[in-house]
């Protein structure tokens, strides 16, 4: 019996992303069309007044091949009215508020446990159902066929969840890149130092860089991977036809901002040509933004959400990986991320990051990153000495948590102390006279860079909002939610089965 498949996608005030996510929807249909129409949900968690847009784009792409339902704010609140009123009231740290779903924005995990609920209505009138996740700043590959792999994936295993990954724009925030970045940067800006601008550009070699190093991540070593050092001959030029060594760099440094809103514009992952059926193996992390699970799977709801923290993802995948063992995988069948957009130059919309008049600020998304990291680690910890975190004590939970958080203060005041050095050293390196980028021909470079660097300063350097963050941790309120969102977690979970049989 073939499967159905049904897409669910979570998006808030992104038109323009969501748009080009479902055109690359339509061409995989055309491409490789599954055996029965996929249904498709889209899951709104824009504001007011951007909700009609994103109810058009429902409309739009609505057809007899892909079968479009609208899941906006009125639909979320119904749904939550089906539940007792008790149930829905003890799980609004996984469900949210009715404020929240009114207002908008409540944040993706929110959204795609209420998602979890519709999906649980509606599998009981599918077939073999796999509800496959995705995010609208990603986008299918035309020339892959995901149906027929996940077919096979869940008709020749037991797999409950599975996990794709992304290629293109990291999956992490910039509140963990810049230091990578930094050192990227001067590597480049010290070989180009040695050429002459108007020679033809020698950075065409066959990229070096493979993304699965972590290499982009400025703390990938407590994830336990060891990034290749970047050297100046990794830098690999995107430009196409004759160009100078100065147009190369101009190109690197006119996006430079993007970083802000989660580019690396020296770390893109390319895409891994391993074959699908020998890319599985057991998981660890989920990518919140590419996974696929049977009814089985939406019994797992994704824990924490209302603290709206990153890193949920990596945080469910511990949890699940000690649970199901080896029926959660993960295999090679990556989307395309793209962060920004570009008729805007930027995201649309990310939680966290503002674009102010004079610089941006991620101290938001700084923040939810920084206790992510926390509640991921002491999550993992607590795994191992129970694995669905029941019967610890309070004592223990409180201890791990501490000492967890007391790692992290240290993990990230050496990196925003090397992120500080770095960027000076940069600044130093950029202004030296008698470097070819102060001609008057070549000196476009240098205040796209000092800009750059601006941003960094005021989001990584001494005098930061997020330097006082970490500065502050041991004393922050975020600490005590997280200890009590771990020791409220194995309730919430039956509570989560009880919710499903209410509906």
């Amino acid at each position: 019996m073939p499967h159905q498949f049904v897409i669910t996608i979570p998006v808030a005030d992104r038109p323009l992303q969501l748009r080009r996510c479902l055109q690359s929807l339509v061409t995989l249909c055309d491409n490789f069309p599954p055996q029965s129409a996929p249904q498709l949900l889209l899951a709104d968690d824009s504001a007011p007044e951007g909700r009609a847009a994103i109810a058009a784009i429902a409309a739009e792409f609505n057809r007899p091949e892909l079968i479009v339902e609208y899941f906006g704010p009125q639909q979320q609140l119904e749904l939550l009215q089906q539940l007792q009123p008790n149930t829905a009231q003890q799980l609004h740290s996984l469900l949210g508020t009715a404020v929240a779903i009114e207002a908008g924005h409540k944040g993706a995990s929110l959204t795609r446990n209420l998602l979890y609920l519709r999906l649980w209505q509606l599998q009981a009138t599918l077939l073999e159902p796999l509800f496959l996740f995705i995010d609208s700043d990603e986008s299918f590959h035309a020339d892959i066929d995901y149906f027929g792999h996940y077919e096979r994936l869940f008709t020749q295993t037991d797999s409950v969840v599975a996990t794709g990954k992304v290629d293109g724009d990291p999956p992490v925030s910039p509140a963990v890149m810049a230091r990578s970045l930094l050192t990227d940067l001067t590597a480049i800006l010290t070989g180009m130092s040695q050429l002459s601008a108007t020679d033809g550009c020698q950075f065409h070699t066959e990229a070096t860089y493979h993304g699965d190093d972590g290499g982009y991540h400025d703390m990938a070593s407590l994830f336990g991977l060891t990034p290749k050092r970047f050297e100046r001959g990794d830098f690999h030029c995107r430009l196409q036809g004759e160009h100078s060594h100065f147009e190369a760099l101009l190109a690197l440094c006119q996006p430079l901002n993007h970083f802000f809103d989660g580019e690396h514009p020296t770390r893109i992952t390319p895409r891994s040509r391993l074959a699908v059926d020998k890319s599985i193996q057991p998981a660890r992390t989920v990518y919140t933004g590419n996974y696929i699970v049977n009814r089985q799977g939406l019994r797992h709801a994704i824990p924490f959400a209302a603290l709206k923290l990153r890193m949920a993802g990596p945080t469910l995948g511990r949890l699940l990986k000690a649970e199901l063992g080896h029926r959660f995988v993960t295999l090679n069948l990556p989307l395309h991320h793209h962060r920004t957009t570009a008729k805007l130059a930027r995201a649309e919309f990310r939680p966290g990051i503002e674009h102010r008049s004079h610089h941006i600020d991620i101290s938001g998304e700084f923040e939810r990153q920084f206790w992510g990291d926390v509640m991921l680690f002491s999550v993992e910890a607590l795994s191992r000495l129970a694995p669905a975190l029941r019967g610890l004590s309070g004592k223990t939970i409180e201890s791990v948590v501490t000492s967890t958080q007391q790692q992290f203060e240290h993990h990230y005041q050496t990196n925003l102390t090397a992120i500080e050095q770095q960027s000076r050293a940069l600044r130093q390196q950029l202004t030296q006279p008698h470097a070819w980028w102060h001609h008057a021909d070549h000196n476009a470079i240098v205040p796209l860079m000092a800009q750059f660097l601006d941003h960094i300063e005021y989001n990584f350097g001494d005098r930061s909002q997020n330097s006082a963050l970490i500065s502050n941790a041991s004393h922050s309120a975020r600490l005590a939610e997280l200890i009590d969102a771990i020791e409220r977690y194995p309730t919430e979970q039956l509570l989560w089965q009880q919710a499903l049989s209410e509906l």
